[in-house]
């Protein structure tokens, strides 16, 4: 797949890569795991696409720019730019997208189906130019890649060349390629240097490809290809549009590449997003709840109005004075859920799955994207695209709740098999399990027991036994806890609620399996030891008569961190360091009193049960937010604070009353819920408030509402 001729672009390697924005609109991948290829759509074009792992990123966008013909009014457009983008789900619940985006000066409009083949490993992109102006002929367009093969933006050669008679543009690095090809003809290509050749540039210029480099090696580079609009013209209800499909495709080779990307070009293009939306919606018709209609696509509509009315249904339940059920105050009234609730349901069940790479079974990333992505490079290879067990467990948790246990008991087998010799989990790690970043996260190694004591109780465990994995990883939070190298914000060591929450429920799930196991010994010592760190969670965590406190009017709150050396120590003693030092702040900021970082943190105590929330002396009632209030994560000031205390029952009790029933009792609970929707929907009755209210709380037990800490 060489060049077919010789014009090399001058002006290597370009300048230094970056990566773009992680505000997705959409992520998508076919649910078929013969096709290894997922994608990330924003502003109207797709940015990343991963092949053939989901850690691995091999572009950093893949757009379109518009320019005039001769004898038209200027125009120079790029896609991602200078249109306003509205994105449209093929079918409810389907992580496939068609993107209409029309330019802001009201000069023409392009329409896009953006999916892969389930068949291979190819992104394929339909594409309608539609003129608001004057005629099709009055256009000329680009399409422009720019590849960043195997996670790095340098070191890709670029070519453009043939196979087969067929002109095609190429990238490779290392074993993999990338071949551009598309249905109609081409009407120039060329290869160049980002920032100093390269298509864009020329475009922007010219109007054109003016030079039509065939080679750029061992840099950044960018691959542009114009349509040759012409000859891709027809009527589409009644307007003449330039229709074509261009098809990046990927392989062990350019022939390989190429090859595929014939493939898919020579299959009708409808059979194929039939094929790709009949593979999700057989992922939905194993998913729990109302069955999929007829209803909005437009995601950003979706979450504007589930917000909005949601809010409005919850607000309802928590004013209501009749007790709808028995279980306290949060089931005081029925919740009949919205329609655009249950549609964000189903996109996210798909959004969630999406996630999961096809041959590293049950590894679940934490996001298809790299965060602040405009000032990122090749020195931050990993970006969201790891596995953070604690992410795992969450969308683990999430599928199970949706009606997924096989989803789930793979994620199990997963953690089971990338479990340190030390019984922890690094961090986040690439889909082998090669460690990424090195910081201890207490809470990532105590979630996994609580995930497999979840599936056990959920009688999905099926042929897994967890407690060679549950033993090790519980003797690794004795040796380390309580206090936490990292918090989940991963920011901050110290005495963190959530992970002492996750802590002592892990170790309390860890002397059941001990005991079951025959180990009475090590099962007195988890107890005992969990016992006496929950003993414990006020005198590290909660703090009273603040400035915070007395602004609110209540005792106290619990802070997002203490210091660890309240270990020994009346933490009301003048000796006691009271200041913590949080990372990502601005220089002469870095340290804070750290009664002054709040968070919701605090409320991982009632869903893991180590808390009544009915209890008198806590006070956590429906309607009522965690009285630690509303505040940024780093501390940058308290929003408000709640009139209510957050102050939980101490001791032993707590846990021989409540156990970690209350926080692992989860997917059943939301999958009974709704299916009680389902049934009020049809009845045309609201489901009972347990239900309702209970669902909603089990289905956050199970991960699927835990934080993710930076990747909010």
């Amino acid at each position: 797949m060489s060049a077919v001729d010789g014009k090399p672009a001058p002006g290597g390697p370009g300048l230094e890569p970056r990566w773009t924005s992680s505000a997705k609109s959409g992520v998508g991948t076919a649910f078929d795991q013969r096709s290894l290829v997922w994608f990330t759509i924003s502003f109207g074009i797709v940015d990343e696409v991963y092949y053939p792992r989901v850690d691995q990123a091999n572009t950093r966008d893949f757009g379109l720019l518009v320019t005039a013909a001769d004898g038209a009014p200027p125009l120079f457009s790029e896609e991602k730019r200078d249109t306003r983008s509205v994105v449209h789900l093929l079918a409810p619940g389907v992580p496939g997208y068609r993107l209409v985006n029309r330019c802001a000066d009201g000069r023409y409009e392009i329409e896009k189906v953006v999916i892969t083949d389930p068949e291979r490993d190819v992104l394929l992109q339909r594409v309608r130019f539609r003129p608001l102006e004057g005629a099709v002929e009055d256009y000329r367009v680009f399409a422009l890649v720019a590849p960043h093969i195997g996670n790095q933006g340098y070191g890709n050669d670029g070519w453009r060349g043939e196979y087969k008679g067929v002109p095609m543009l190429f990238a490779q690095r290392n074993s993999i390629a990338m071949a551009l090809a598309s249905n109609t003809a081409w009407r120039g290509r060329s290869i160049g240097y980002v920032g100093v050749n390269d298509g864009w540039h020329q475009v922007r210029e010219y109007g054109h490809l003016r030079d039509e480099f065939t080679l750029a090696r061992d840099g950044n580079v960018a691959l542009t290809g114009e349509i040759d609009l012409a000859s891709c013209i027809r009527s589409v209800d009644g307007a003449r549009v330039a229709e074509f499909v261009l098809a990046l495709a990927f392989g062990t080779g350019a022939a390989e590449a190429a090859h595929r990307a014939r493939m898919s070009l020579a299959s009708d293009f409808d059979r194929i997003v039939d094929a790709y939306v009949k593979g999700w919606r057989g992922f939905h018709d194993r998913t729990v709840g109302p069955r999929l209609g007829a209803h909005t696509t437009k995601p950003d509509e979706m979450r504007v109005a589930a917000k909005d009315e949601l809010a409005s249904k919850a607000d309802e339940s928590t004013r209501a004075t009749a007790n709808g059920g028995q279980d306290g105050p949060r089931d005081r009234a029925p919740v009949q859920l919205p329609q655009s609730v249950l549609d964000l349901f189903w996109s996210s069940a798909a959004t969630v799955a999406v996630h999961e790479d096809k041959r590293a079974l049950g590894a679940l990333i934490a996001s298809l994207s790299i965060p602040w992505g405009q000032s990122k490079g090749d020195h931050e290879l990993g970006g969201y695209h790891l596995v953070w067990p604690r992410d795992l467990v969450e969308s683990a948790g999430g599928l199970l709740a949706a009606g997924h246990p096989h989803l789930a008991r793979r994620s199990l087998r997963y953690l089971m098999s990338t479990q340190e010799a030390d019984g922890s989990w690094p961090q986040n790690m690439w889909l082998d399990g090669t460690p990424y970043w090195r910081g201890m996260q207490l809470d990532e190694v105590a979630l996994p027991i609580l995930f497999a004591e979840l599936l056990k109780r959920e009688g999905e465990l099926a042929d897994l036994d967890p407690w060679p994995m549950t033993r090790k990883a519980a003797g690794f939070i004795l040796r380390h806890g309580p206090v936490t190298e990292q918090d989940r914000w991963e920011e901050d060591s110290g005495y963190s609620p959530f992970t002492l929450a996750a802590q002592v429920a892990a170790l309390i799930v860890a002397a059941d399996c001990a005991e079951q196991a025959g180990d009475g010994v090590s099962a007195q010592v988890l107890r005992d030891t969990a016992d006496a760190w929950n003993e414990n969670i006020e005198r590290w965590t909660y703090v009273r008569e603040t400035e915070f406190a007395r602004l609110a009017g209540v005792d106290g709150y619990y802070a997002r961190i203490g210091p660890s050396e309240l270990i020994d120590r009346d933490p009301t003693s003048p000796s006691v360091s009271r200041y913590v030092d949080v990372r990502n702040r601005p220089a002469g900021m870095e340290r804070v009193p750290y009664e002054n970082l709040v968070s919701p943190d605090a409320l991982a105590l009632v869903r893991f049960g180590l808390r009544d929330a009915n209890d008198p002396d806590h006070e956590h009632r429906s309607g009522h937010r965690c009285a630690a209030a509303e505040s940024h994560f780093h501390g940058a000031g308290l929003a408000s604070l709640q009139q209510r205390r957050l102050r939980g029952a101490r001791g032993r009790s707590a846990i021989r009353r409540h156990g970690h029933r209350t926080g692992l009792a989860a997917a059943r609970g939301g999958t009974r819920a709704l299916r009680a929707g389902a049934r009020s929907r049809e009845s045309g009755d609201a489901p009972a408030g347990r239900h309702a209210r209970a669902g909603e709380r089990r289905r956050d037990d199970t991960g699927a509402g835990m934080g993710h800490g930076r990747r909010s």
